[in-house]
């Protein structure tokens, strides 16, 4: 749920069709941060790293505005299990850059705890998937990205985060 300003309010809503997830906060209102050059989403983040640029991730992103639901890991599973037991339109789960980090920069709350991480899927423009992971630091936000077929194995106990776009039905 969010409250009338598009900040979240934690909310734990039960899910039995998913095995690897569990939402946890639903209808966030997410803009992009605002920005004013294609660098300007790193301003939200203590260190981004350069991977971003490597894999053509910046630049040219939506502005719009859009709703995210957040899950919780409840089963260990790599990036393509845990976005694909939402759904297999990864482009219906994909947020920008500039939504990422506005909501990064509107919703600490919501990001998980310490040295756990809060993911988000990205899409570049060759129409790659990606997925970038936002880290609670004690000095800051740590963002990172890795491609979508990374398969390392996240475990469940950290409760790893994942935030999308609206999924209406599971």
């Amino acid at each position: 749920m969010s409250n009338d300003k598009g900040e979240a309010e934690m909310k734990l809503v039960k899910q039995p069709k998913n095995k690897i997830l569990q939402q946890i906060v639903f209808g966030i209102i997410v803009d992009a941060s605002p920005t004013k050059n294609k660098d300007d989403w790193k301003k939200v983040f203590k260190y981004a790293s350069p991977d971003f640029e490597r894999y053509e991730l910046v630049g040219g992103e939506s502005s719009k505005k859009i709703k995210v639901d957040v899950y919780k890991t409840i089963k260990d599973g790599n990036f393509k299990e845990i976005c694909y037991s939402l759904s297999h339109n990864r482009d219906g789960l994909a947020v920008s850059i500039d939504q990422m980090s506005g909501f990064c920069l509107r919703n600490k709350p919501v990001l998980n705890k310490i040295n756990y991480s809060t993911f988000f899927l990205l899409k570049n423009k060759r129409e790659e998937f990606f997925v970038a992971g936002v880290y609670v630091r004690l000095d800051g936000l740590h963002v990172y990205v890795n491609r979508f077929e990374y398969g390392y194995r996240w475990y469940a106990g950290h409760a790893h985060r994942l935030v999308t776009q609206q999924v209406l039905s599971l």
